[in-house]
């Protein structure tokens, strides 16, 4: 009975959270498509991972993480290319020299932790799956780029046509929790009820979350405008 129980927990979990999931799959299949087909690049391995990347943000964060996503592809193919070309591909002193150096220069400019990480996983992967090339083409910052406009469209797809319907709906039920709570203080002092004042303040702090979420939509209401 408890297996069945986390399977129907799974299963409502699933059911509310379906859209992310299909808008992520979808996001990176079409970057995928566009930098093979349409674009025509060999490997585009940095196309859809930027655009899980940029998705797998907070609503209200993704445009300025796919610009960062981007700047950390271009920081690490750089460190990489002049790495191996002075130490050569996947030897020990140049994935050492690779990371420190792409983290170290992120960490210097004040990347944020998103652009760190980017940056020193685009470098590694040069380092150790696919060495740069001689091409003068920079097919992964352009790959980065394609995953990450992909990620910012289809974030804003949902959106589009009502921008300010989320946060309208997160400001009511903020509101209506507050409300709720001032009700059970009011009616704690009127009764002079301790039990009661401490229920409230418990519901006080549990709101707290649906205060954050509200932030989280009024961001997501400006990105989207």
């Amino acid at each position: 009975m408890a297996g069945w129980g986390r399977v129907r927990e799974a299963a409502g979990r699933l059911r509310r959270g379906w859209l992310p999931v299909v808008e992520a799959t979808l996001a990176a299949t079409v970057a995928w498509i566009l930098a093979t087909r349409l674009v025509g690049h060999p490997q585009p391995f940095f196309a859809p991972a930027a655009a899980l990347i940029v998705l797998g943000q907070a609503r209200g964060q993704r445009m300025r993480r796919a610009v960062e996503v981007v700047l950390g592809v271009a920081a690490g193919v750089l460190v990489a290319d002049l790495v191996v070309q002075a130490l050569g591909p996947r030897t020990t002193w140049t994935v050492l020299t690779v990371i420190l150096l792409t983290v170290a220069l992120a960490v210097a400019i004040g990347a944020s932790s998103v652009t760190v990480v980017q940056a020193a996983v685009s470098a590694l992967y040069l380092v150790v799956v696919s060495p740069p090339t001689e091409s003068l083409v920079p097919f992964r910052f352009v790959d980065a780029l394609i995953g990450g406009a992909v990620a910012v469209v289809a974030s804003q797809l949902v959106d589009a046509r009502r921008p300010l319907a989320p946060l309208v709906s997160e400001f009511r039920h903020t509101f209506e929790e507050l409300a709720g709570v001032l009700g059970e203080v009011a009616e704690a002092l009127d009764r002079a009820d301790d039990a009661a004042a401490l229920a409230a303040l418990e519901r006080a702090r549990h709101a707290d979350a649906g205060v954050e979420r509200l932030r989280g939509a009024v961001q997501a209401a400006g990105e989207a405008l």
